[in-house]
């Protein structure tokens, strides 16, 4: 009998503040690549089980791939749908210490024709919508990304 899905959501919440304190004295280096999926001017956007607020699908990028490998991988794993290599290109590099961690987060960015067939695991990624850049400005985001959607709204 598999093990229910809330049972997998509560280890990703205490998993994820365990690792904060853990990085509160190591301060790690991370390496991320997330993907902005734009269709008709509004963004897709995934809320986590362990952090509870939205964000770009995406993670961190295995010792034996670049960003766009990990970020393609990423769509694959959180969304359930696959994106190839030439629909993406690099939008921006953020550079910043965020969360007890140095993070440098590779944001990628394509355009959907169409909406794809979604496919969330209720485990780790508990929601998807898409929201225009103003709409996302106006959720709780990190400065960095909130600076991205600045720039897609021309404010």
């Amino acid at each position: 009998m598999p093990l229910p899905d809330w049972i997998f959501r509560v280890a990703y919440y205490y998993g994820y503040r365990a690792a904060r304190i853990v990085w509160k004295f190591t301060k790690p280096h991370h390496l991320g690549a997330v993907v902005a999926l734009w269709y008709n001017e509004q963004v897709l956007l995934v809320r986590t089980s362990y952090r509870g607020t939205w964000d770009l699908p995406g993670g961190g990028v295995e010792a034996h791939e670049i960003p766009a490998q990990a970020a393609i991988r990423e769509i694959s794993e959180e969304l359930g749908f696959k994106i190839l290599p030439e629909q993406i290109h690099l939008a921006l590099i953020v550079d910043h210490f965020w969360e007890n961690r140095h993070d440098k987060v590779h944001i990628f960015e394509t355009h959907l024709s169409n909406v794809p067939t979604i496919k969330i695991d209720k485990r780790e990624i508990v929601e998807t919508r898409f929201f225009s850049a103003v709409e996302a400005m106006a959720l709780t985001l990190q400065a960095d990304l909130r600076n991205y959607f600045r720039t897609k709204a021309q404010i």
